[in-house]
């Protein structure tokens, strides 16, 4: 009987300090995963400002485009006012 009883002892101390590396652990990996969600929020807001940003360029691509084009007809205007100029 005494046996029996140390071992269940024993046994009781082993499961409650099981139990408390258990709760250690559980609060472990909680903070690994708000570590994680907070570093995935991170990129993704990230990813957004980038996206943001990659269709504010497009944009501006697309308006020196069509200044280029705008340059272009002012030069050939210019060149044609001069020749009438000249023949004037």
């Amino acid at each position: 009987n005494q046996r029996l009883a140390a071992t269940h002892l024993a046994l009781k101390q082993d499961l409650s300090a099981t139990q408390q590396e258990l709760r250690q652990l559980s609060a472990a990996a909680a903070d690994v995963k708000a570590e994680r969600d907070a570093e995935v929020r991170r990129i993704y807001e990230k990813s957004l400002k980038m996206d943001a940003e990659v269709r504010a360029v497009a944009a501006m691509k697309s308006d020196l485009d069509q200044v280029r084009a705008d340059v272009r007809e002012l030069a050939a205007a210019r060149k044609e006012l001069a020749s009438h100029l000249q023949s004037i």
